[in-house]
């Protein structure tokens, strides 16, 4: 699918944090993508890069009227209060959405309502087995290991239906730190337009000299390797729009 300047797709980069994401936008902003961001090549390890700095309170807008409800609510005043969350949330989304083409995070709530405003959506998931983002995020919130379970399966299980609803690919994170692996490149490449071999050189220049932990962390939780292997079952793959999703944008 070839790239152009001024259409209305939007790329958004689902991940729960600690999945490479940073790396993967890194190469992707190497290739041409547009993060709508500044940046000098690096990032603080504890947190991330790429995160355009208005998208946070877009999607705390989204929480907050979802906690509401996913649909307009019968009673008045939680009506009411679920109609205000929504004025705000898609007023916040319609001012960020023309700044950038590319955006990371936890963010599959916007992606819907991304389509509704106009845009034509590609989901790319970020991803890594569980124990190992759990080995990485599970010391940053003092959140009960479960709960990063569930918010696992949820946000990249979410990401991949959409991914199956509006188009897209997954990218393991061991697909990026390892030299071996180049269909993740391919599947990338058809998803963006962006050129494959500028994803692999960016790919080389980025991790010519990683270091890589070693060892496999444990996965305690059953229904994390599902959903891993579940994502990993998509190597390489461009999973296009889906009819429905094309006739509504056109």
């Amino acid at each position: 699918m070839p790239k152009q300047e001024n259409d209305n797709r939007r790329f958004f980069i689902v991940t729960v944090g600690r999945t490479g994401s940073s790396l993967l936008a890194s190469i992707l902003d190497d290739a041409g993508a547009d993060f709508g961001v500044r940046h000098d090549g690096s990032w603080n390890p504890a947190g991330g890069a790429f995160e355009h700095p208005s998208l946070d309170p877009v999607v705390r807008h989204f929480e907050r009227m979802n906690e509401i409800g996913f649909r307009r609510p019968y009673g008045l005043w939680a009506r009411l209060r679920w109609t205000a969350a929504r004025h705000r949330a898609k007023a916040g989304l319609k001012d960020l959405l023309p700044r950038a083409r590319y955006f990371k995070g936890e963010i599959d709530p916007l992606v819907h309502w991304a389509a509704r405003l106009g845009y034509a959506p590609t989901v790319i998931v970020s991803y890594r087995r569980f124990g190992e983002v759990l080995r990485s995020l599970g010391h940053l919130h003092p959140q009960p290991p479960n709960a990063h379970a569930e918010r696992y399966d949820k946000v990249l299980l979410n990401g991949l239906a959409l991914a199956n609803i509006y188009g897209g690919c997954a990218i393991d994170y061991r697909e990026l730190t390892e030299a071996g692996e180049t269909a993740w490149a391919k599947g990338l490449s058809q998803a963006t337009g962006l050129d494959e071999g500028a994803l692999l050189a960016a790919r080389a220049q980025r991790v010519e000299n990683f270091e890589e932990t070693g060892g496999e962390a444990p996965e305690p939780f059953p229904s994390c390797r599902e959903t891993y292997e579940t994502l990993r079952r998509h190597i390489g793959v461009f999973l296009p729009p889906s009819r429905a999703a094309l006739r509504a944008l056109e």
